[in-house]
C-alpha cells in the first residue's frame, strides 16, 4: 500500500520535471576511468546442460559437465585452456550408470570427484562415492559414503547437491545438501577425519585465500553466510561466521582477495587482512550471463568467468569469457531500475556482449532478490524523483513499479510504434500482434516485454456454453442461479483487475471520469454479491465443486491443469465486463522504455528490440509472443521439458491445450497497467459498500469525486 501511495508522489513529480526541465542534463566531461572489459567470449559445447563445478588446475580449467539425454544422465569431466580454447573431454574410469556430482584436485595431476549411482527407486537413496583418480583417468581408489551419510543423518534426503573441495593441506571436505549441512573430512590420501553437521543449507564448499574450508549456506531466507571449518578444533568456526546477505554466489579465494562473491548486480574482492569487501565490476553491464555462474581468478587481474542462461525448457546454455583490466570505449546507454529481474540482467548482458557500438550501463536502487523494506522503498522512490527534477534522466526505464500511463500521457516515454513498423528485420505477422494492442496505452505504445503472463477466468462449457466473453450480468445471473460455483477470485482481487487493466471508467487524456454511473455502480454490487456468496459458502474446494475457476497463467501446463479439471470441456471465457467481449488481462514480464531525453535512439532501440528476439522470448518465466517461440515452448513443455513442473499437475499436454493456450494468447487484449494511485483510492472507498456503511451509489459518488481531483492533477 506504502508503494501505491509514493508512486502517487512521484507521478506529480514527475509533471514539475518536465515542467522544470524537459530534457536531459548534460554530464560533465571526466578522464577516463580504471576498468574491465570482456574479452575471450565463446560458447560451450550446446550438449552441456549442467556444470556442477570447475576450478583453476595449474593453467587449464577443469569442469563437471552434464548432459541430459531422453533416458539418462550422463556425466563427464573436461578441461579448457585458460583462455577458453581447447576443450577436451577427460578419459575418467566412471563405474556404469554413475553420475559424477563434482569434483577437486588432488594437486597432483590427478583429481578427487564424488559420484552417484541411482538405485531406479525413489524410496532406495542412491550409492554414493568419493573416488580418486590418477592423472591418466584411471581409477586409484574408492571411498563408499553411504554408511558414513546414513550414521550421520543426511542419506535419506541426499540428492545430486553434493559439493567437495580441499584446503591448503589437501584435506577434502565433502558436504552434503539434506536436510541441513552434512561435511565429511578426509585427509589428503582419503583417510576419514570426522564429520559436522549444521541446520542451514549449504550451496557450495569454498577454499579462502590462506586454504581454509568454508560452507555458503543459508537459513533459506535469501541471505548467505559463510561458516568456516576449524580442522583443528574438529569443529565449525561460528565466531568467524560471516554474513553476506542476499548474494547469488560465492568463489574460492586467490592471492588478492579471501574470497569472491556476487550480489546479483556487482562483483566483490575482499582483502584478506582487512575483510573489507570491494565491487570490482557490474556483472550484467559487462555482459556476463545471470544464470549458474563459476569464476576462476587467472594471473594479472583476469577472471575467467563460466556462465550459463536459463529458458522455459530447462535447458541451459554455457558461454565462456575473460574479464581483465581494460577500458571500454562504447558509447553508454544509462539505464535505471527500482529492482531489477532477471530477464533484465539477462537482456543487459546479451546486448553489452554483443553489440559494438553501445553498452548499457545499468543504476538499480536493489540488487534483485534483495529484502526492501517500506521505508527503503519510499527512500529510493524520493531520491529517483529528485534525480528527475534536476534533469538526471536515464536513457532507458525499466518500467516494473512505475507508474506507466502517467509517464506515458505526460510525454515522458517514448512511443515505439514507429521503430517496430519502420525495423525492417521486425514483421508483425510473426507475433501474435494483439499483445502490443495490450501494451498500448491511447494509441501509443511506451514500452516492450520479452514474455507475459496471463489472467483469466476458465468455466465448464455445461454450465456457460461455448460463447467467449460475458457480461457483468450474465456472470451474476449463472452465479447467483448457482449454475456456477466459482473458485479463487476474491472480491477485492477481481475489481482491481478490471480497474488496473480497463480504463473505461477514466480518461486520463480529457480528465472526465464516470465513476457515478450506472455501470460502475454494478461493478461494485456484483463485487460485493461475490463477497457475501463467498462468505455463505465459506472456501470451495478447487477440485471438487468448483466449475468456474481464476486462471493465472504462466504456461501452457497451467492451461492443461485447469482444462484437466473441468474434465477438458474448459471454456477460457475470461472475466466479466461491461460489453460482453472475451477479457484476458496480460501482465509483461518486465517493461522497457526508452526515454524522450536519449539521444542515442538508435542505440536504445536496438537494446529494446532485443525483447523481441527468439532468445529473450524464450529464456522468460512467461509465455513468449513471437509465434514460432510459443510453438517451441509449448512443444518441448508438451515432452515434460519445462521449468514449471513439480506443480499439481502431473498430465500429458495435449494438442487441445496448446490450442486453448494459443487463442488465450492470441485473444487478449488488456494488460495490467492502471494508475496504482488511482485505484487505491477507489479500494479504501468501496469497503464502506462492502462492509455496509454506505450505499452503492454513495460510494460511487464519493469515487467519483475524488477521482476527477486526483486525475486533474495528474493527467
Amino acid at each position: 500500500m506504502l508503494k501505491k501511495a509514493i508512486l502517487c508522489l512521484l507521478v506529480f513529480v514527475l509533471l514539475l520535471s518536465f515542467t522544470a526541465c524537459g530534457s536531459k542534463a548534460e554530464p560533465e566531461t571526466e578522464p577516463e576511468e580504471f576498468g574491465y572489459i570482456l574479452t575471450n567470449y565463446s560458447l560451450l559445447p550446446d550438449s552441456i546442460t549442467n556444470i556442477p563445478c570447475c576450478f583453476l588446475d595449474n593453467d587449464k580449467i577443469i569442469l563437471c559437465c552434464w548432459e541430459e539425454k531422453e533416458d539418462a544422465t550422463v556425466s563427464y569431466a573436461a578441461t579448457l585452456q585458460a583462455d577458453g580454447t581447447d576443450f577436451q573431454k577427460l578419459p575418467l574410469d566412471l563405474p556404469e550408470n554413475a553420475i559424477m556430482l563434482t569434483l577437486a584436485s588432488d594437486s597432483q595431476g590427478g583429481l578427487w570427484a564424488v559420484h552417484m549411482i541411482p538405485n531406479g527407486d525413489e524410496d532406495t537413496p542412491a550409492n554414493y562415492t568419493l573416488c580418486h583418480f590418477n592423472a591418466d583417468g584411471s581409477m586409484a581408489d574408492t571411498i563408499p559414503l553411504n554408511e558414513l551419510m546414513e550414521e550421520s543423518g543426511s542419506l535419506r534426503f541426499a540428492s545430486d547437491r553434493i559439493f567437495l573441495n580441499r584446503d591448503k593441506d589437501g584435506n577434502l571436505c565433502v558436504t552434503v545438501k539434506s536436510s541441513g549441512a552434512y561435511c565429511y573430512l578426509f585427509d589428503r590420501s582419503g583417510n576419514y577425519l570426522f564429520s559436522l553437521a549444521d541446520p542451514w543449507n549449504p550451496d557450495a564448499i569454498i577454499s579462502k585465500a590462506d586454504g581454509q574450508l568454508t560452507v555458503f549456506d543459508t537459513v533459506g531466507d535469501g541471505n548467505y553466510h559463510l561458516l568456516p571449518i576449524n580442522m583443528e578444533a574438529k569443529a565449525f568456526d561460528y565466531e568467524a561466521r560471516v554474513d553476506l546477505g542476499a548474494v547469488s554466489c560465492v568463489f574460492s579465494g586467490g592471492e588478492s582477495s579471501d574470497y569472491y562473491f556476487y550480489d546479483f548486480a556487482e562483483f566483490f574482492t575482499v582483502d584478506p587482512a582487512s575483510g573489507e569487501k570491494k565491487p570490482l565490476f557490474n556483472w550484467s553491464n559487462l555482459g556476463l550471463a545471470s544464470g549458474d555462474a563459476h569464476v576462476c581468478p587467472l594471473p594479472d587481474g583476469k577472471f575467467a568467468v563460466i556462465a550459463g542462461t536459463f529458458s522455459q525448457t530447462q535447458q541451459l546454455r554455457y558461454e565462456f569469457c575473460i574479464v581483465e583490466p581494460g577500458i571500454d570505449d562504447r558509447t553508454v546507454l544509462t539505464m535505471f531500475s527500482l529492482q531489477p529481474e532477471s530477464s533484465i540482467l539477462e537482456a543487459i548482458a546479451l546486448f553489452n556482449k554483443s553489440n559494438d557500438e553501445y553498452r548499457i550501463e545499468l543504476t538499480s536502487v536493489f540488487s534483485m532478490s534483495q529484502d526492501v523494506t517500506s521505508d527503503e522503498w519510499n527512500n529510493a522512490i524520493q531520491k529517483f524523483s529528485v534525480e528527475l527534477i534536476a534533469g538526471e534522466i536515464p536513457d532507458i526505464l525499466d518500467l516494473n513499479n512505475l507508474p506507466v500511463e502517467a509517464l506515458s500521457g505526460s510525454g515522458y516515454l517514448v512511443d515505439l510504434y514507429p521503430y517496430l513498423n519502420n525495423d525492417p528485420a521486425i514483421h508483425m505477422e510473426d507475433y501474435f500482434d494483439n499483445v502490443f494492442t495490450a501494451l498500448s496505452i491511447h494509441g501509443k505504445l511506451p514500452f516492450l516485454t520479452s514474455s507475459v503472463q496471463i489472467l483469466t477466468m476458465f468455466a465448464d462449457e455445461n454450465a456457460v456454453g461455448t460463447k467467449r466473453g460475458w457480461t457483468v450480468e450474465e456472470y451474476a445471473a449463472l452465479k447467483n442461479n448457482g449454475d456456477i460455483i466459482v473458485s479463487g477470485l476474491d472480491p477485492m482481487q477481481f475489481l482491481e483487475m478490471l480497474l488496473a487493466a480497463d480504463s473505461q471508467f477514466v480518461n486520463w487524456e480529457t480528465g472526465e471520469c464516470r465513476f457515478d454511473s450506472e455501470d460502475f455502480v454494478r461493478l461494485l454490487e456484483l463485487c460485493k454479491s461475490m463477497l457475501e456468496s463467498e462468505a455463505s459458502a465459506q472456501l470451495v474446494s478447487p477440485d471438487s465443486q468448483a466449475n468456474c475457476r481464476y486462471a493465472p497463467l504462466t504456461s501452457v501446463i497451467f492451461v492443461a491443469e485447469y482444462n484437466y479439471s473441468l474434465g477438458r470441456n474448459a471454456n477460457p471465457i475470461g472475466f466479466p465486463n461491461e460489453s460482453g467481449d472475451v477479457m484476458h488481462i496480460l501482465i509483461p514480464a518486465n517493461k522497457i522504455g526508452i526515454t524522450t531525453a536519449c539521444e542515442h535512439a538508435d542505440g536504445a532501440w536496438a537494446f529494446a528490440r532485443s525483447f523481441l528476439e527468439p532468445t529473450l522470448q524464450e529464456s522468460g518465466w512467461f509465455f513468449p509472443y513471437l509465434r514460432s517461440s510459443f510453438e517451441k515452448i509449448g512443444a518441448a513443455a508438451s515432452k515434460g521439458n519445462t521449468i514449471w513442473t513439480g506443480g499439481m499437475y502431473n498430465g500429458d499436454i495435449t494438442e487441445q491445450d496448446l490450442a486453448l493456450a494459443r487463442e488465450i494468447l492470441g485473444s487478449a487484449l488488456y494488460c495490467r497497467n492502471g494508475d496504482a494511485g488511482l485505484t487505491e483510492i477507489i479500494l479504501d472507498c468501496v469497503q464502506d459498500y462492502f462492509y455496509g456503511d454506505r450505499s452503492a451509489q454513495e460510494v460511487a459518488a464519493l469515487i467519483q469525486q475524488k477521482a476527477t481531483i486526483y486525475v486533474s492533477e495528474h493527467k
